[in-house]
C-alpha cells in the first residue's frame, strides 16, 4: 500500500512545502514593506515621514563619504572640518574602479565609509548588515555595534569574515552617525558590496526571523529531497537519475548554507577560507550534475560530447578553487559565468525542442528551467554590479529541483502503475500456467512410463551387446591365437627370405594385438632378467635385416658396450623390432636410420631415428593411441594399424620407463626410450659402428633396341598403381628368362621398387624407356 501511494505522498509533500514557503513570504510582506525611494545624498539620508516609518524597512543606498587608505573612528569626526573625504562612493557597491588621484582602484586595500541618517523620532533603531568584502568594523553614534573579522592596514593585521550582524542603537537628536571601516587583502572585490537594511528594531527582528525561517525551510526541503532520492537510489541503483538529483539537491543546500548565516550561526569559528571554497565549488559542481540529469532523460537529443566537455571544464575550475588563493580564484566566476551561460542556453534550446516534440516530462522541465534561466541572468547581472536585486540562485535552483522532483514522482507513479498492471497479468499467466503444468505433468507421467519400458528394453539390449562384446573378444583372441601355429610353420619351413620376413612381421602383429587386448584390463606380467642391451638390439636387427637390405638402407649404430639392463628380454626385443619396423616403413630407399644408446648414472636412453617425412604437428597425439593412424606422405604405403606403438608405450611404462618422440616435417622422426638402471656400472667408452648395406650398382643404361622391346610393357605400367603388385608381376613375367641381361635387370628393378613401395625408384625405371 505504501508503494502504491508513494507518488501521491511525494506530490503532497512538495506541494505543502511550496505553500509554506509562499505563506512565509506573504507574512513577511504583510508585516512591513521595503522602501528604496529614499536615497543617501552627499552622505546624508533624511527619513522624516513619521506616519509610515514603523511599517517600513529601508535599504540604505546612495552616495556616502569615502576615505581611502584611512581607518577613521567616530572620534576623528568629533571636530568639524577635520576630515575631508576623498569623494563619495555608492553603497551597496565595491570600491573597484573608484577613481583616486587619477587612477582606478582594485579590490585590495582599506577605507572608511561615513554617512548620517536623520530619523523622525527618538527611539531604538536596527540595522541588518550582510557580508562586506572582506572584514569590517561599524560604529553608530560613537558606539561600536558590529564587527566581522579584523580590520587592518595590512594583510597580516587583517582577518577576513563574512559574518552577518544585526545591531540596535538609540538615536541622538533624531540622528544616527554611521562610521564603517572596511579592509580587504584576499578577495578580488573590496568594499560594502551588500545592502544594509535599516528600520525600527522590531522590524529588523522580524526581518531576521523571517529570513532565518525562510532559509531554514528551504534548506530543510533541499536536504529532505537529497536524502529521500538517495535512499531511492540505494534500493534502485540502476536509475542513475535518482543519484544525480540527490547530488544536485545536496550541493544546492550546501551553497545555501555557505551564502546564508546558517553556517556562521552553527559554526561561528569556521575557517573563512574553507567556507569560501565550499561556496564556489558548490555552484560549479551543480552545472555538470544538471546537464547529466537532463541527459539521462533525453540521451538521443542532448549531446554526450558536450557533457564530457562540461565535466572536464568544471574539474579544471574546481582544481583552481581548491589549490589557489582567494585572490586568484575569486576571478573564476568571470569566466565560469560565461561558460555557464552558453551551456544554460544550449540546455534551454534542447528542452524547448523536447517540449515541441512532446517528449515525456519535457514541458515540466522546461517551465522550471525557464524560471531557473531567468534567475541565472539576474545573478550574473548582480554579481557584475549591473543590478541591485541580490542573489536569487537559491530560489531558481529550488524551482528547478521542484520541477525535477515532480518528474521523478511521475516516473515512479508510472512505474508502480506498470507493476500493478504486470501483477494482474502475472496472476492471469499463473492461472494459465497451473493448467499447463497439470497437462504437462500428465504428459510427463505418460512419458515416464514409456521411458521405463524403453529403459527395460535398453537393459536387455545392453546385456546382449555385452555378451556379444565378450564373444567378439574371445573369438578375436581365439582366431589370433590360432594364427600363430600356421605362421610358425611358414617361418620354420620356408627358405624364402621375403616370406620369412613377412611371416615375422605378421607374427609380431598378432602378438602385439593379443598383448594390447590382454594388458588393457590387467597389468603386464614381466619376467625381468639382466640382459646386455646390445644383444637385444642385435636380435631386433636380425628380424628386420631383410628389409634393410631390400631398401638399401644406410644403418648407423652408436652403442655403448657392456650395458646390462633389467628388463623382460622378449618384450623389450619386440619393442625395438616395432620401432625399427616403423622407421623402415617410413624411410625412403637408399636413406639412413640410426640407433643410439646413452647411459647416465641412473638411466639408459635408446634413440631410433629415421629419415622419413615426419609427423604433422596436429596428428602427434595419435601416435601412441590404439589403432591411431597418423597421415603422412608415404609413397605407395597404406596406413598402419597403430597397434605396434601402442604396445611399445604399454611395455615401456610396465618397465617404469618413458617413451616419447620428436619429429620435424621433411626431416624425419626420432623415438626415445628412457628407463631406470638397477646396476651402477662405470661409463664405458662409446663404440661407434656403421653398417653399410649393399648398394645399388651403377645406373642401368638401355639401348634403343632394348627400349623398343620394353616400350609396350612400360606403357601398361604407366597405367597401373604401384600397390597393384599382382598386375605388375604379370606384366613382368615375360621377362624373367629373357636372354638380354639389361632387360632382366630392368624387370627386377621394377619388381623390387614395387615390393618396397618406392614410387620414386619405380618412376626412374620407367623414365629409362624414354
Amino acid at each position: 500500500m505504501i508503494k502504491k501511494r508513494f507518488p501521491l505522498n511525494l506530490f503532497i509533500f512538495l506541494l505543502m512545502s511550496f505553500v509554506l514557503i509562499l505563506a512565509y513570504t506573504g507574512i513577511q510582506q504583510t508585516n512591513f514593506s521595503y522602501s528604496n525611494s529614499e536615497k543617501i545624498e552627499n552622505g546624508i539620508l533624511d527619513l522624516y515621514d513619521a506616519e509610515t516609518f514603523n511599517d517600513k524597512l529601508f535599504i540604505l543606498e546612495g552616495d556616502v563619504e569615502f576615505y581611502w587608505e584611512k581607518l577613521l573612528t567616530p572620534s576623528d569626526f568629533a571636530l568639524p572640518n577635520q576630515q575631508v573625504p576623498n569623494g563619495y562612493i555608492k553603497i551597496p557597491g565595491i570600491w573597484n574602479n573608484f577613481e583616486y588621484q587619477g587612477e582606478k582602484l582594485n579590490g585590495i586595500g582599506y577605507a572608511t565609509y561615513r554617512f548620517i541618517i536623520n530619523v523622525p523620532t527618538e527611539q531604538q533603531y536596527g540595522l541588518r548588515i550582510k557580508e562586506f568584502k572582506t572584514s569590517y568594523t561599524m560604529w553608530v553614534n560613537g558606539k561600536l555595534v558590529a564587527q566581522a573579522g579584523k580590520v587592518g592596514a595590512t594583510k597580516e593585521e587583517s582577518a577576513p569574515s563574512w559574518k552577518r550582524n544585526e545591531c540596535f542603537v538609540e538615536s541622538i537628536n533624531k540622528q544616527l552617525e554611521v562610521v564603517i571601516q572596511v579592509a580587504n587583502f584576499v578577495h578580488r572585490k573590496g568594499g560594502a558590496e551588500n545592502a544594509i537594511v535599516f528600520g525600527s528594531s522590531a522590524n529588523i527582528i522580524k526581518y531576521k526571523k523571517n529570513d532565518l525561517i525562510f532559509s531554514s525551510l528551504l534548506l530543510g526541503f533541499l536536504i529532505m529531497l537529497s536524502l529521500y532520492h538517495f535512499i531511492l537510489y540505494i534500493f534502485r541503483p540502476k536509475d542513475k537519475s535518482m543519484l544525480i538529483f540527490s547530488s544536485i539537491s545536496f550541493f544546492i543546500a550546501l551553497r545555501l548554507i555557505t551564502t546564508n548565516e546558517i553556517l556562521i550561526d552553527v559554526l561561528p569559528n569556521i575557517n573563512w577560507l574553507f567556507s569560501v571554497r565550499i561556496e564556489y565549488l558548490s555552484y560549479q559542481i551543480v552545472l555538470p550534475l544538471m546537464y547529466s540529469f537532463f541527459y539521462s532523460f533525453y540521451k538521443d537529443l542532448i549531446s554526450k560530447k558536450i557533457e564530457q566537455i562540461v565535466i572536464w571544464v568544471t574539474v579544471v575550475f574546481c582544481i583552481i578553487v581548491i589549490f589557489t588563493p582567494v585572490s586568484f580564484f575569486s576571478y573564476t566566476p568571470l569566466v565560469f559565468q560565461f561558460f555557464l551561460l552558453i551551456i544554460a542556453i544550449y540546455m534551454l534550446v534542447m528542452l524547448s525542442i523536447a517540449s515541441i516534440q512532446k517528449r515525456e516530462y519535457a514541458l515540466i522541465f522546461l517551465v522550471g528551467y525557464i524560471i531557473f534561466f531567468v534567475i541565472i541572468i539576474n545573478d550574473m547581472l548582480y554579481y557584475n554590479k549591473y543590478a541591485n536585486s541580490g542573489f536569487l540562485i537559491h530560489f531558481g535552483l529550488f524551482t528547478l529541483a521542484l520541477s525535477q522532483s515532480n518528474v521523478l514522482s511521475q516516473r515512479f507513479s508510472r512505474a508502480f502503475s506498470s507493476i500493478e498492471s504486470l501483477t494482474k497479468e502475472l496472476e492471469s499467466y499463473n492461472k494459465q500456467l497451473e493448467e499447463t503444468v497439470k497437462e504437462r505433468t500428465q504428459q510427463i507421467f505418460e512419458q515416464k512410463e514409456e521411458i521405463e519400458e524403453q529403459s527395460q528394453q535398453l537393459t536387455i539390449v545392453n546385456q546382449n551387446l555385452q555378451e556379444l562384446s565378450v564373444f567378439k573378444e574371445s573369438l578375436t583372441q581365439m582366431i589370433v591365437h590360432d594364427l600363430k601355429n600356421p605362421l610358425n610353420i611358414v617361418l620354420n619351413f620356408s627358405k624364402n627370405q621375403r616370406v620369412v620376413y613377412a611371416g615375422n612381421q605378421m607374427l609380431n602383429l598378432v602378438q602385439n594385438l593379443l598383448d594390447v587386448q590382454r594388458y588393457e584390463k590387467n597389468n603386464m606380467n614381466l619376467t625381468l632378467n639382466e640382459t646386455p642391451l646390445n644383444e637385444i638390439i642385435d636380435k631386433a636387427l636380425y628380424q628386420v635385416n631383410y628389409l634393410i637390405e631390400e631398401k638399401n638402407i644406410d644403418l648407423k649404430i652408436f652403442l655403448q658396450n657392456d650395458i646390462l639392463i633389467h628388463v623382460d628380454t622378449e618384450i623389450m626385443t619386440r619393442v625395438i623390432i616395432n620401432l625399427l619396423s616403423n622407421a623402415l616403413k617410413f624411410t625412403p630407399c637408399s636413406s639412413s636410420i640410426s640407433i643410439t644408446t646413452i647411459k647416465s648414472d641412473k638411466n639408459i636412453s635408446i634413440s631410433i631415428s629415421d629419415s622419413g617425412p615426419g609427423i604433422p604437428e596436429d596428428q602427434k597425439e595419435l601416435v601412441f593411441q590404439k589403432f591411431g593412424q597418423y597421415i603422412v606422405s608415404r609413397v605407395g604405403k597404406s596406413g598402419s594399424t597403430g597397434i605396434g606403438l601402442a604396445f611399445c608405450k604399454m611395455a615401456i611404462e610396465a618397465h617404469k620407463g618413458k617413451i616419447d618422440f620428436h619429429s620435424k616435417l621433411g626431416k624425419g622422426t626420432t623415438f626415445i626410450i628412457d628407463f631406470p638402471l638397477t646396476n651402477d656400472y662405470a661409463m664405458p667408452e662409446q663404440k661407434t659402428q656403421t653398417i653399410k648395406t649393399k648398394t645399388e650398382s651403377s645406373p642401368l643404361e638401355l639401348s634403343d633396341q632394348e627400349k623398343t622391346i620394353l616400350h609396350d610393357t612400360g606403357s601398361l605400367l604407366n597405367e597401373v598403381k604401384i600397390y597393384e603388385i599382382s598386375k605388375i608381376k604379370l606384366l613382368l613375367s615375360i621377362f624373367e628368362d629373357h636372354p638380354n641381361n639389361n632387360i632382366r635387370k630392368w624387370a627386377k628393378g621394377i619388381k623390387r621398387s614395387t615390393i618396397n613401395g618406392d614410387l620414386q625408384q619405380f618412376n626412374q625405371y620407367l623414365k629409362l624407356l624414354k
